[in-house]
């Protein structure tokens, strides 16, 4: 029912406390399933969703994109407040957590659950986004939630960065499939 689908996660308000809800949509039916009714998540090609709940923290389950259903336990992969990742085609995990956004650090989750820096200053890091290719990071830096961010890019072994935007209203980045460009959302007034 649900192989062919598009999985969504919708927030309520940007306004403290979120309401987050993850939906399932059936592109043959156009049946809609919440998936998670309090956090955003996002299907892993592994059979596995990834999901941070609203409190915090990051897990992983196994799931069913047939019946998209959750089909086993949860696996905490961080347990620290603010958890936001991307996954590569490749499957590698980065993630940026902690409870004080101002003093984030990036890391390399490997599957048998090894955690690496990447060699990248602290810092105010949202949104981490994977190159298709593994090879650079796009980021948020700055406090989006305050729409006062700019976007970055890494290269991953942390030999160079630039910045990509300089209007501190810029946030969310998204690659193009092959590595070549990035898309920002922007805080327009």
């Amino acid at each position: 029912l649900y192989m062919r689908a598009s999985m969504v996660t919708a927030t309520t308000s940007t306004l403290m406390p979120r309401q987050v809800v993850t939906v399932a949509h059936s592109l043959k039916t156009g049946e809609r399933r919440t998936v998670l009714d309090s956090g955003g998540g996002r299907y892993l090609p592994t059979g596995h969703l990834l999901y941070v709940p609203v409190g915090g923290g990051m897990f992983i389950a196994p799931f069913d994109p047939g019946s998209a259903r959750v089909t086993g336990s949860p696996v905490a992969v961080s347990g620290v407040g603010d958890t936001v990742a991307d996954v590569a085609t490749s499957g590698t995990l980065v993630f940026t957590a902690t409870q004080a956004q101002a003093r984030r650090t990036a890391l390399w989750l490997t599957r048998a659950g090894e955690r690496t820096p990447l060699r990248l200053e602290p810092g105010p890091y949202q949104f981490p986004r994977l190159s298709p290719d593994g090879t650079r990071l796009a980021v948020a830096r700055g406090d989006a939630l305050a729409s006062k961010a700019d976007v970055w890019l890494y290269d991953v072994d942390g030999s160079s960065a630039t910045r990509l935007t300089f209007d501190e209203r810029s946030s969310s980045p998204v690659w193009t499939s092959y590595s070549r460009r990035v898309a920002v959302s922007s805080f327009a007034d």
